[in-house]
């Protein structure tokens, strides 16, 4: 007893776990495990489920937690559940029940948002009792987070291979995938080939996503699949697709009592106007309600943008870039159609620099648009790139 002890438990505590009168920590369980020369698995009881099943709560409940100690860094948290798992890594990899692959997936998904290289590994363990577990909506979320790593580094074929090949691999098991599951895969393919140029297999798959969602009446993810095809059809000058879904959009926003789907329409249907109608005092009455409005805070580089260009159609061009400079590129928008709007930007900078006179300001800014669009598929918006600064250059030949 004393050399199964071996100074890390106390005899006393051995004797109450022997005889059932005490449960030992994952610590201690994991140390006697190592004494005895078996697996920890082996030594796991009902009763230590309990356990895990607590430790998923609360590691769970840390990963989702928006808003740390202030005085912690945005990545603390990832760090601290490395720490609360890491010594357990051992013990819960040989474990083949759901807490366990859980474990495994937030401690993988928390060494990657740490820097550390082995962050994959747990992954793969965590997709491999999934899949004997026949849980299809956990292995999507790994395959996800996969594909959205290359996505975030602006990889998009690169992520939408990725995202193919976990797809395919859940499907070859033959396993029950789930109708949210099955929302999730459509939404994030047609998200995926949306940003490859793939436009038209992407407006299928969307389409077939909410006939699928109307069917079994769940309406999952509707409103970013509604929202995806209204910013294909702006993309590619569709005026009528691009009314129709912004229709049922406002029908979600009134159903569900959102201010949000009011204003990203109203802003899809002032940029249509801008740059298809020309109507650019109709456009800035339409998006002139949303300006430093709180409730749609996520948008609201979108309605500087369309502000500034309504403002330049107006000729009121150093008020026009004022507002341009105040639409700044968050970190987190990676897909070329919520980076297409707002590199327009820069091109009414330029074409504003160039009705003031200042043409070294002018064909910085529209140098600057040409770069930013150079590896996003072919649109309107990147065509509209090159004629500003072919037209800057005859400009300034003159």
């Amino acid at each position: 007893m004393e050399e199964l002890a071996s100074g890390k438990i106390t005899k006393g505590m051995l004797s109450l776990i022997e005889n059932n009168k005490a449960q030992p920590s994952m610590e201690s369980l994991s140390h006697i495990a190592k004494q005895l020369g078996v697996n920890t698995a082996d030594l796991l009881k009902e009763e230590n489920k309990e356990e895990l099943r607590s430790l998923v709560d609360k590691t769970e409940a840390l990963y989702f937690l928006e808003s740390y100690e202030d005085n912690h860094d945005s990545f603390q948290k990832y760090k601290d559940i490395v720490a609360h798992i890491e010594p357990l890594f051992e013990q819960i990899q040989h474990n083949s029940g759901y807490e366990s692959a859980r474990l495994l997936e937030l401690y993988g998904y928390s060494l990657y948002f740490t820097g550390a290289e082995n962050w994959k590994a747990p992954l793969e363990k965590a997709d491999g009792i999934y899949n004997y577990l026949n849980i299809s909506s956990r292995s999507a979320s790994i395959g996800s987070f996969l594909s959205n790593i290359e996505f975030s580094k602006k990889n998009y074929h690169e992520a939408l291979a990725v995202f193919l090949k976990e797809k395919e691999k859940i499907i070859r098991t033959g396993v029950y995938i789930e109708p949210l599951t099955y929302l999730n895969y459509n939404y994030n393919e047609a998200v995926f080939r949306l940003a490859v140029g793939e436009g038209n297999k992407a407006i299928e798959i969307i389409e077939a996503a909410v006939e699928y969602s109307k069917k079994h009446k769940i309406f999952y993810r509707i409103d970013e699949l509604l929202s995806a095809a209204a910013s294909y059809s702006l993309i590619n000058r569709d005026k009528s697709k691009l009314e129709y879904y912004l229709d049922k959009l406002r029908q979600y926003g009134k159903l569900t009592n959102s201010r949000y789907y009011y204003a990203f329409s109203d802003l899809l249907t002032a940029e249509m106007m801008i740059s298809s109608e020309g109507k650019y005092e109709n456009a800035l009455r339409l998006i002139e309600e949303y300006v430093d409005d709180a409730e749609i805070k996520i948008i609201e580089p979108y309605v500087y943008i369309v502000k500034g260009k309504a403002l330049f159609g107006m000729e009121r061009y150093r008020v026009a870039i004022s507002w341009l400079e105040k639409a700044e590129v968050p970190d987190y928008f990676n897909h070329p159609y919520d980076l297409s709007l707002l590199y327009t930007g820069e091109i009414y900078k330029a074409l504003c620099y160039l009705k003031l006179g200042n043409n070294e300001k002018a064909l910085w800014h529209s140098t600057l648009a040409l770069e930013n669009y150079r590896d996003m598929p072919d649109s309107y918006y990147k065509q509209l790139a090159y004629t500003t600064q072919k037209r800057i250059l005859e400009e300034i030949a003159l």
